[in-house]
């Protein structure tokens, strides 16, 4: 357990569970690896998960365990960093491997914009087979807005992977 405002670092491969509670955060390097069924769940408002740590660090968070889930609870903060498409080096992502769905209960979503996508371009923030669930208040279709300057990313949870879009121009004729 991770609690009262402790911060986990995980630089290598950690293979309990891992609850997290009261304004805990569980942050990578640029590679943390969790082995679990059920790696993480908060209690209490205020946890966070932040791939690549706080301060626009980018990292990789790789879940694996087998069959399961990587339940997310609604006071779970997810907390990415996102200045290019390339995972690991331009933004944050978690990976999950092996089977494991990926469950977003509703958790709340932040997402740090260093620099814009180029139009069209995406972000797999998260990497699964399976997500059951959205981000409070990011249903599929969604618009995340960013800024300044304001820009607008389309979300989606296609194929088992949550991404980012930053949509094309639209030329309308009259």
């Amino acid at each position: 357990n991770v609690r009262n405002n402790a911060i986990f670092n995980v630089r290598g491969t950690l293979f309990p569970t891992v609850n997290l509670d009261n304004n805990a955060e569980l942050r990578t390097g640029p590679v943390g690896k969790v082995f679990a069924v059920q790696p993480v769940a908060a209690t209490i408002t205020g946890a966070q998960i932040q791939p690549g740590g706080p301060g626009g660090g980018i990292g990789i968070l790789e879940i694996s365990g087998g069959a399961g889930a990587f339940v997310l609870h609604p006071n779970l903060s997810m907390e990415f960093d996102l200045s290019g498409n390339i995972p690991g080096v331009t933004h944050d992502q978690v990976k999950s491997v092996g089977g494991l769905t990926v469950d977003l209960n509703g958790a709340p979503l932040s997402v740090s914009i260093k620099s814009n996508l180029i139009r069209g371009q995406s972000a797999t923030l998260i990497d699964a087979d399976a997500i059951n669930g959205t981000f409070s208040g990011y249903p599929e279709g969604s618009l995340y807005p960013t800024g300044p300057p304001p820009v607008k990313y389309v979300v989606s949870y296609a194929g088992g992977d949550f991404t980012l879009t930053r949509p094309t121009l639209v030329t309308l004729s009259t």
